[in-house]
């Protein structure tokens, strides 16, 4: 069940922690400031946070669960991507031989169960957990870059104290270091796209996962131009050319797969901006089925991409899909007997029978 205004008040009431009268107020006072009601009346002083989340738990019939008092790992938190985390207001904070637990505001949201079922493929054991509780243990997820860059910055330091040869194709062995850390941690993070904008005090590093784009860390303004450097090299961009759009791709292996890398740099004020699109190996692989696309929805596709005629447009956000979309399609197209031609801005996947023709 999901818990609505009046269950709230009914729990809040039973339990003698507000009036009848308190309640609307702070009803009415929520909708105003545009904040959750259970956040204004925990912001009241009326009750702890806590003690709401086991109030609510006992009423849903569910275990309940403090996270600040939970060492959640890290493998285990990257069970789910961030995006989705976000999105759907759930975290994986352990796993055992009774299957995965994971942490929510709204456990009875068909949608969600069964994107995690997808998702996970193991027994899930709900949890609920304050809104306030989950909203600070998704800040979990950028610790692990920011822990890691600081750790290689600081390595790099030492290093140069100590006057060690540090040049690699005339880039600094600890930049190199820096931009291997930055591509696989998006990589680990199911990133689409990373952003890295030159800001005036520090240079911004930026993750867009499941369509939407979190910051990650700000690294030093000092070393900004020299990872844009490495970004040029690796790409075979020129490295003299910073006041013109460049576009490149960069070939990466990581963990046992081939991940291509989309480069686009472009100056702005205050220096060169460079987004790079991960694009994996796996992805091409994946079926129409794989990409959430069941019943009526697949029926639909199918019927259309089978007419020897007509258009099929996909459309949506950077980061949503639409090309993995296509090229499942195309995919499921290419068959010896049928001429197949692909026109292309940018060209992302090779795939082999295809005709794909780059236009600029």
């Amino acid at each position: 069940m999901k818990l609505l205004p009046e269950d709230l008040k009914k729990i809040l009431l039973d339990a003698h922690i507000i009036t009848e009268s308190d309640f609307k107020l702070a009803l009415r006072s929520s909708k105003t400031e545009d904040i959750h009601v259970q956040d204004y009346i925990v912001s009241q002083g009326f009750i702890k946070d806590g003690q709401l989340g086991q109030l609510i738990a006992n009423f849903l019939k569910m275990p309940f669960i403090s996270l600040s008092h939970v060492s959640i790992k890290d493998e285990i938190l990257h069970t789910i991507p961030e995006g989705f985390a976000r999105t759907h207001n759930v975290i994986v904070f352990n796993k055992d031989k009774d299957g995965v637990h994971i942490a929510t505001t709204n456990p009875n949201d068909l949608e969600t169960d069964a994107l995690l079922k997808k998702k996970i493929q193991e027994k899930i054991i709900y949890h609920y957990a304050t809104r306030a509780d989950i909203k600070e243990a998704l800040s979990l997820y950028a610790q692990d870059a920011t822990k890691a860059f600081e750790s290689i910055l600081h390595e790099n330091i030492k290093i140069a104290k100590k006057g060690k040869g540090t040049l690699k194709n005339g880039v600094e062995l600890p930049i190199i270091k820096i931009v291997e850390t930055i591509i696989e941690y998006a990589y680990k993070n199911k990133a689409s796209d990373v952003h890295l904008e030159p800001e005036e005090t520090y240079s911004l590093l930026r993750f867009r996962v499941d369509g939407m784009l979190h910051d990650v860390v700000r690294l030093p303004a000092s070393i900004h131009d020299q990872i844009i450097t490495r970004i040029k090299v690796m790409s075979e961009l020129r490295t003299d050319e910073h006041n013109a759009p460049q576009d490149g791709k960069i070939r990466y292996k990581i963990y046992d797969e081939n991940l291509n890398l989309r480069v686009s740099l472009v100056p702005i004020t205050g220096g060169e901006k460079a987004v790079l699109r991960l694009l994996s190996e796996k992805t091409r692989k994946l079926s129409l089925k794989d990409l959430g696309f069941f019943d009526t929805a697949l029926e639909r596709i199918e019927n259309a991409y089978k007419k020897p005629y007509g258009m099929v447009l996909t459309t949506g956000p950077t980061g949503s899909g639409k090309t993995t979309t296509l090229y499942s399609i195309v995919k499921l197209l290419n068959k010896r007997d049928v001429n197949l031609m692909t026109i292309e801005d940018p060209f992302e996947y090779e795939i082999e029978g295809v005709n794909q023709i780059q236009i600029n």
